[in-house]
């Protein structure tokens, strides 16, 4: 699947996304590999590992009648980005394994990255 969101001729400005394309399986129109890009905050990215268990609830079918979907921390992008109010954001990709519900491209999602267990006092304290 190939977008252009610029037209032939058309000038482009500096940064502007040209051509996204995305590998998808022949007569289903469904990507080769279901991935999820996350935006976390600059406190939360030191729990945040390559490797971890992530859940995903899709913003689209309603997580308690359709459930959550599956998939494990695939990379961390090393640079922050400027957030609203300076406050620094950083880029997490994800690999979808299972999901119990159609993925859209470009459909909003929340994903909860399980870090591991904290004591109870703890969660208080950082809150």
């Amino acid at each position: 699947m190939v977008e252009t969101p610029v037209a032939s001729g058309e000038p482009a400005a500096v940064g502007q996304v040209i051509l996204k394309v995305v590998p998808v399986d022949g007569g289903e129109e469904k990507p080769r590999r279901q991935g999820v890009r996350l935006e976390i905050s600059e406190m939360q990215v030191g729990d945040v590992a390559v490797g971890q268990p992530v859940r995903l609830a899709s913003k689209m079918w309603p997580p308690r009648v359709h459930g959550y979907a599956k998939g494990v921390v695939a990379r961390l992008e090393p640079m922050g980005l400027e957030g609203e109010r300076n406050a620094r954001k950083f880029v997490v990709h994800v690999d979808v394994s299972s999901s119990p519900f159609a993925m859209r491209l470009g459909s909003g999602v929340r994903g909860e990255i399980v870090t591991g267990r904290k004591p109870a006092w703890q969660i208080i304290l950082e809150h």
